[in-house]
């Protein structure tokens, strides 16, 4: 599909590829694992800023890539060190990127702290949720390669805006959510992930896994959005939806919102 509008996914660093085809981690040797993530300075720097954070060290502050492993969990390293590749395999404008990478950091950590709170009653840990919004709007830039007035047509250069689904398929006859979805694919998430980037302004049929990753999504986005004032249209639809997936009431909705931006703030700084 992608062909035929001359779009090219990124490709995953070799660090990456090689680990990902490395036995599975019951049969694998954790120091080896280290020793290969060591050899790409860029993998190790992006890990170590991730694990540091509260969201994942525990209050633990790792020194070695050893010990980000072994604190922060060999799969979860896994699913951190992806994100970080796929900010690195991306190309574009300096600018946009460094605008576009920022904020889906941002939404990613509110969905990150969202799932641990969550974690019983959605079934998504917080290096799932975290990888699914970094992932989420990837095709974006990647359009934006392609499509050298895409991020001018769409007014991305206004911080209250996003991408409008129906006038982006207009302009381009094609949309970020089935790019996304295709990259997610191609660089080996999970099914329910990558079908949950693709899906991501939408309502997923209820008992799905994809579900409650999608609610995650639109909420930390809500979240994010709310602190500039601009509201969340997937959010306002699906309100009613979310709550009674999350169990949150409406009235204790606020409060809630305040502890995530709370403890938001402490894993910034």
């Amino acid at each position: 599909m992608l062909g035929r509008h001359g779009i090219v996914l990124p490709s995953q660093p070799a660090v990456l590829e090689e680990l990902l085809h490395m036995p599975d981690p019951d049969d694998v040797d954790v120091k080896d694992v280290a020793d290969l993530i060591g050899r790409d300075p860029g993998l190790v720097a992006g890990l170590f800023r991730i694990a540091r954070s509260p969201v994942y060290s525990r209050g633990r502050q790792p020194e070695t890539v050893l010990q980000v492993l072994q604190v922060v969990g060999l799969g979860r390293s896994v699913n951190l060190l992806k994100t970080i590749a796929l900010r690195q395999s991306v190309q574009g404008d300096p600018v946009m990127l460094e605008r576009f990478w920022a904020r889906s950091h941002e939404i990613a950590m509110r969905a990150a702290l969202i799932a641990g709170e969550r974690v019983r009653v959605c079934n998504v840990f917080p290096d799932q949720a975290y990888l699914a919004a970094m992932f989420h709007d990837c095709g974006v830039p990647v359009l934006c390669t392609r499509f050298p007035n895409y991020w001018r047509t769409l007014n991305l250069d206004d911080e209250s805006a996003w991408v409008d689904l129906r006038r982006e398929n207009q302009r381009f006859n094609l949309d970020h959510c089935a790019v996304g979805f295709l990259i997610a694919r191609h660089w080996g998430l999970p099914g329910f992930i990558s079908e949950a980037v693709g899906m991501h302004h939408e309502l997923p049929e209820e008992h799905s896994r994809v579900r409650p990753v999608v609610g995650i999504l639109q909420m930390a986005t809500m979240m994010y959005l709310r602190r500039r004032g601009t509201p969340c249209r997937e959010w306002d639809r699906y309100r009613d939806a979310w709550l009674a997936e999350f169990g949150l009431h409406p009235d204790d909705l606020a409060e809630y919102m305040d502890e995530i931006e709370d403890r938001m703030q402490l894993a910034t700084h």
